[in-house]
């Protein structure tokens, strides 16, 4: 397993293993009906193939390839919240299929590293309060829950509840 940067020919495995990961992670959380709609699959490859997958200082995008495929992916940059001084894991998704192999630590070490190098000593990573197995693996990641909590409005007919996670990065190895 090997995490790099993306590159543009990357977008449909990315958009793969984003929407295996939502269908797999958040299937509990949502209905059916968000899933089943020709419209989910088909926005986040669209998302996926428009996106510019050229890094800048600020945001990168990494994905973990295990030699065949990528299998998932890191977004960090700038924290997106006014006055927030901290790095921010933006998306973070590992298909199913890599479950409990390195890809999601190695991705995991790739975001927080980037953003140690930007100089940032805090980074905050937001994810659902019902995504237990996304939350497990932040503790284990030692990203702890700050008890900030917001509502997060993707589908307004189902809001959810969105806890905030952060972690200081002198603890980045």
């Amino acid at each position: 397993m090997r995490v790099r940067d993306a590159v543009r020919p990357d977008a449909d495995a990315i958009a793969a293993a984003h929407i295996a990961a939502w269908r797999a992670g958040y299937r509990h959380i949502f209905p059916a009906s968000i899933f089943d709609d020709p419209d989910f699959d088909r926005s986040r490859i669209e998302m996926w193939r428009r996106w510019s997958h050229s890094p800048t200082p600020d945001r990168r995008l990494f994905v973990a390839d295990d030699g065949s495929r990528v299998v998932g992916f890191a977004l960090s940059g700038h924290a997106d919240e006014d006055g927030v001084d901290a790095g921010e894991v933006l998306g973070f998704y590992v298909h199913p299929d890599a479950w409990g192999s390195s890809a999601a630590t190695l991705l995991m070490d790739a975001a927080l590293e980037h953003l140690r190098s930007l100089g940032h000593d805090r980074v905050v990573v937001w994810t659902l309060a019902d995504a237990h197995r996304a939350r497990a693996f932040y503790s284990k990641a030692g990203v702890a829950p700050t008890g900030r909590t917001d509502t997060w409005r993707r589908y307004p007919e189902h809001p959810v509840e969105d806890l905030e996670y952060a972690r200081d990065l002198e603890q980045v190895r």
